[in-house]
C-alpha cells in the first residue's frame, strides 16, 4: 500500500511539474505574441506566424483570458487612432482625393444614403472632387473651414 501510495504521489507531482512548465510556456507564448500583435499593427495571422502558434490558438486565448483579451483591445485602438491620423493627414494636409472621399462617405452619413454625390477627378497634379448636393442638403462644415472644398 505504502509502494502504491508513493507511486502515485511521484506522478502527481509529475503531473503538477507538467501542468505549470505548459502555463509558464503559454504565458511566454501570450506575450511574444503581444509584441508580435502590437509590431505588426493588429495582424493576427502575421503575429500568430511569428509567435510559432495557430490562429485558433490566439483566438482561443482570446475567449478564455480576460487579461490577455483587454490587452488586445488596447493594441487595436492604438492601431486605429494610427490609421485615423494617417487618413485625416492624408484629407486635411495632403488633400488626397480618395481619402477625401473615403472620408466623407464614413464620417458623414448624408453621404451614404445619395443625398450628396462624390465624384473625383484630377487634372496634372490638381485634384477633385465635384460635389453634387441635393437642394436643402448642407455640406460638412468642417470641409469648407479646412480649405478641401470651396463653395461656388
Amino acid at each position: 500500500m505504502n509502494k502504491l501510495n508513493r507511486s502515485d504521489t511521484i506522478k502527481k507531482k509529475a503531473l503538477e511539474r507538467s501542468l505549470e512548465a505548459r502555463a509558464k510556456k503559454t504565458a511566454q507564448q501570450k506575450q511574444i505574441f503581444i509584441e508580435n500583435y502590437r509590431h505588426y499593427k493588429g495582424i493576427i495571422t502575421v503575429a500568430a506566424q511569428k509567435t510559432n502558434i495557430n490562429t485558433s490558438t490566439f483566438y482561443d486565448w482570446i475567449k478564455k483570458d480576460e487579461k490577455f483579451r483587454n490587452t488586445i483591445l488596447e493594441i487595436e485602438k492604438e492601431v486605429i487612432g494610427e490609421v485615423k491620423d494617417l487618413l485625416l493627414q492624408k484629407v486635411f494636409v495632403e488633400k488626397d482625393l480618395t481619402a477625401i472621399i473615403f472620408y466623407l462617405k464614413n464620417k458623414h452619413p448624408e453621404f451614404q444614403q445619395d443625398k450628396i454625390k462624390l465624384e473625383g477627378a484630377s487634372i496634372g497634379n490638381t485634384n477633385y472632387v465635384l460635389i453634387m448636393v441635393k437642394p436643402g442638403e448642407p455640406l460638412p462644415r468642417e470641409l469648407q473651414e479646412a480649405g478641401i472644398i470651396d463653395v461656388k
